[in-house]
Order: C-alpha cells, then structure tokens, then sequence
C-alpha cells in the first residue's frame, strides 16, 4: 500500500513538524494555554517523536535538540511582553524566561518519548497502546505541575477552551483535562497519517481511533445538560451575600493605608465581605499591624474586612535581616482578627529572595452576618493568595467545603492577570466553591468565578460590589469527588482505560498476562521464602 502524501512527506521531510509545531506553539503556549492548539501541538510532537526515534533514523537526539531549541525560542517570545518587567532588569528576565522555557518543553517531551519508544513493545497491543499515550501524559504533565514553583503556570494544561470538558474538573482535576487533551492529540496524530498495513489490521485500528473519537465527543455531552448559570440572588432556596473588592482610584498613586480604607469606607455599607489585593500595606512591626487591626476593626461596621499585608518579620527568627511575609487577616469588628493566611508559593527571583513561604495549608473558618433586619447562615470561608492558585490542589488539606475563597492578588501585565484569573477559576470549580478575586497590580482583572460564575468585574483601579446567592443552607459537607479522593484518585481513573484495553484485548492475550502475572507473583513468593530461611539460618548461627 503506498504511503499517503502526507505521511510521505513528514517521513521524508520530519523538519517540517518541527515548523509546524513551532507555529502551534505560539498560538497553543501563551500565558493561557487554549484547548484546541494544545491538541494540534502534541499531535504534532507525538508525530515528530515516532519518526526521528525510529531505529532507522540517525542522530535522534540531534533531532530533539533542534526540536526542543525552536519551541523554547517560540515559547520565550509569546511570553517575553509580561516577563520584561516582571523583574529588576529585563535582561535577567528574559534570561530566567529562556531558562524556564526550556524546562517546560524538555519536560513535556518526557511523556511524549516514552509513548514514541512504547510503540516498539510487542506486548502491549494496539487498542492499549493508543490509551497509554493519554494517562502518560496526564500523570506526567500533573506531577511537573505538583513538583515546580510556579505550579500550572509553568504546563501545557489549557486554560481555554475547555468550556465542553469543564464538568470534568470537579472530578479529576487538571489530571482530567489532560487526559482529554493527550486524548484527542492521539486521535489526531493516528487520523493524519495511514498504517503500511494489510487491510483487516488498518481497518482494525482505524475502528479503535474512531471508537477513542466518539468517546471523546459523548464526553462533551454533560456539558451540553448540566447548568452553567449562577444561582438566583432572589430565591427561597438561595441567601443573598454581597461581595467587594477595594481599589483606590487610579489617580492615587502608590495607594497607602489610609486610601484603602478610604477605599473600603465608600462600599463597607453595602457589602459583608470585603477584599484588599495582595500586598495592599506593610507592617513594619507586630505593634504596627496590632494597631492597624484596631482600626479596621472600629470602621468595619458589621462587615468582615479581609486586609492583604506584608509584614517584616523579627531578625531573631530568620538568619536574614529584612525578610517579609505575605498574608491576608480577616477581621470584624466584633471579634477582631478571625482568620489569617499566609502565601505558600512565591514568585522565583521577584520574591524568594524577600520574602519567606508559609508551611501552613489554609484553614475554614466558619462566619456569621447578623444585621437588624435578618441573621444569615454561617459562611465557611477560606483564602490563597495569587500563585497558589496556580499550585496543585492548593485545598486538599480542607475538612469541608468552602463557599467562598479570598483570592487576592498582584500582577503586573494584563497576560499575566488573565492566566491567574483563570487558574483561580480552576481551581474553585475543582472543589465546588466561589472565588472573590481582587487583583490590584496594573491593569489587574477581579471578579468572582465559580458555582455558575465567570464574570470579570473590574479591569485596572477601582472599587466594585457584587451580590451573588448562595444555597441556603450550604452543605459543607457536599465536596467534589476531586476534593474527596484527591490527585491519586485521579491519577488511578485515568489509567483505568489503559489497563482495561490491555487486559481485554483478546483471550489469547488475556491468558499470556495472566500466565505472566502469575510466574511474577510465583517468583515474588520465592525470594521472599528464600530470604525467610537465609535470615533463620543467620540468626541460629548467631545463637
């Protein structure tokens, strides 16, 4: 059977997926990765993958070199435009993006050359051979995603355009989304190129990738039945709760904390909740945040006001002199200071070296608003601030529920807020919550995002209420398979698939893995009898 043109030509001519895939990329690996170049991209890769670690091609790692060097070049220019003056100088950005570039698309090759060299084990056939591919992917792309300092950002896990596939994260996470998209990359990759095969094999794996395709696609059916709306604000099932976020107007230069409370005076009447961004004042000392609570606290007015503050920490504590951390204390003026976060994540080079991270996980802290017309139900709340929305499962330390996180944060590009206004979202649908984010850097995106919600409300300064409904009463205890089960109940589900296609491929086959499965436990047995015995035989000649 000839070759397809297509298949002829990336035979042949395989530099050409290198072009391909660097002009994907730039579409595919901005700041908000998008679904379907994403898709296209590893595809791509995958295709590349199989033919230059073909035993017949020379130089493979010459191959992936070039390979690795085009992508990191096309990656570093969709993100040089935040990165320039993400740090004191733009050289040394630049530098520290080309470095982190890099990392991300040798690690993203992993998965992707491990399937290509997979190809050439006869044992695993072909219908699981093409499942394997997707829970390689998925639990690779999530572990670099658990184990780097900027979380997901630093990933292929698309942000946009997963509107079909986004019921999916309630239950598996971004370890879902990934599955979905190293799914469709596969089927992509079978569907552009045809097999040198006799008829019933091609017209078999034809019928596997078109079987993976329809699948995929009665995946997106949920989407189209479950409810994407926000809860009515008005209704006997629902509590009304109003929101806010204080941003001193745009003329106030270098905002102090007399113009955030400025700020929150003009809107603290009509709302319950409100939110500072991330880093809104610095406490030079314990008695300067004591005494700045304090007057929080007297102008609070029934409201609970979330103050988001750097503190100097004492130098006895820390072997450097001048180190801060990045916290959040929510305060009311009956109780005073309720709760209080501290950041976790912080950002490489712009504030490791100042700063120092938290070990603490966040807590929920159930709050009560009482005013003289109506006692509302209790809100357990908690809080992260900006990058470790961008961790994995930030909230899987969580005894219950939230029904609504403080998320405030600073960005300093309108890139860079949009890719952390869309992690936040991540990660409240994830576990079934509300996000209230507050982004106080330039050009910075804030709204509230969850249970329905996807609205920006405000763009760059200014202060902005909002009020949402509630489920009255909440049901704390109603958390999202994700939430409950975690990334390893994620990690076993999208390797479910795998192991059924390749324990069900055939009786023949099926009896082979048993027989192997079996000579391996046997074996197992042995050595650990032959060990029993070695160890009595020692311990009798001790005695």
């Amino acid at each position: 059977m000839e070759e397809t043109d297509f298949r002829r030509v990336v035979t042949q001519h395989p530099t050409a997926l290198v072009g391909m895939a660097s002009a994907l990329s730039l579409f595919a690996l901005g700041p908000s990765p998008s679904f379907v170049p994403v898709i296209l991209l590893i595809a791509t890769l995958r295709l590349y993958a199989t033919i230059v670690t073909a035993r017949y091609r020379p130089h493979p790692v010459r191959s992936l070199l070039i390979l690795t060097g085009c992508l990191t070049a096309c990656i570093a220019f969709t993100h040089v435009g935040p990165s320039a003056h993400a740090l004191s100088t733009p050289t040394l950005a630049v530098l520290s993006l080309v470095v982190l570039s890099t990392i991300s698309c040798l690690l993203a090759l992993v998965p992707v050359l491990i399937d290509a060299y997979s190809v050439r084990l006869q044992s695993i056939p072909r219908w699981a051979h093409l499942l394997l591919f997707p829970a390689i992917w998925a639990s690779s792309i999530h572990f670099i995603a658990q184990h780097n300092p900027v979380g997901e950002l630093i990933t292929w896990t698309p942000v946009l355009g997963v509107d079909a596939y986004r019921w999916i994260r309630p239950f598996l996470g971004p370890i879902g989304i990934n599955w979905i998209v190293a799914a469709w990359a596969a089927v992509v990759a079978q569907i552009a190129v045809d097999d040198q095969e006799s008829g019933s094999n091609r017209n078999s794996k034809k019928l596997q990738v078109w079987s993976l395709a329809v699948f995929l696609l009665l995946m997106a059916l949920p989407s189209w039945f479950s409810s994407t709306l926000p809860l009515p604000v008005d209704s006997p099932s629902t509590t009304p709760y109003t929101f806010g976020c204080a941003l001193p107007p745009s003329d106030v230069k270098n905002p102090t904390f007399d113009d955030y409370v400025a700020a929150t005076a003009q809107i603290v009447n009509q709302a319950q909740i409100v939110l500072w961004p991330e880093g809104a004042v610095q406490f030079e000392s314990a008695e300067a945040k004591r005494v700045a609570a304090e007057k929080i606290k007297d102008r609070a007015a029934g409201a609970y006001i979330a103050v988001s503050f750097e503190e100097y920490l004492p130098r006895e504590n820390h072997t450097r002199s001048g180190l801060r951390r990045n916290g959040v204390m929510l305060i009311n003026q009956r109780h005073g200071v309720v709760f209080e976060y501290y950041k976790r994540n912080l950002v490489p080079l712009v504030e490791s070296f100042s700063q120092i991270p938290s070990n603490d996980p966040p807590s929920v802290v159930p709050i009560t608003f009482k005013t003289n017309k109506k006692k509302f139900p209790d809100l357990p709340i908690t809080a992260s601030i900006c990058l470790d929305f961008a961790t994995s499962s930030p909230f899987a330390d969580l005894p219950i529920r939230p029904a609504l996180i403080l998320g405030p944060a600073r960005t300093w590009d309108i890139k860079v807020a949009t890719a952390m206004w869309e992690q936040a979202k991540a990660r409240a649908e994830e576990i079934g919550s509300t996000v209230l984010w507050c982004d106080g850097g330039a050009g910075g995106i804030s709204g509230i995002a969850g249970q329905g919600m996807n609205e920006v409300f405000q763009t760059g300064a200014g202060s902005w209420i909002k009020t949402i409904g509630i489920g009255a009463p909440f049901n704390e205890n109603a958390t999202t398979f994700y939430a409950r089960g975690g990334n390893w109940s994620a990690y076993t589900l999208v390797w479910v698939p795998f192991f059924i296609a390749w324990a069900t491929s055939d009786a023949r086959n099926m009896q082979v893995r048993a027989n192997w499965l079996l000579r391996g436990w046997r074996a197992w047995r042995q050595r650990r009898n032959r060990g029993q015995m070695e160890a009595g035989e020692r311990t009798q000649l001790l005695l």
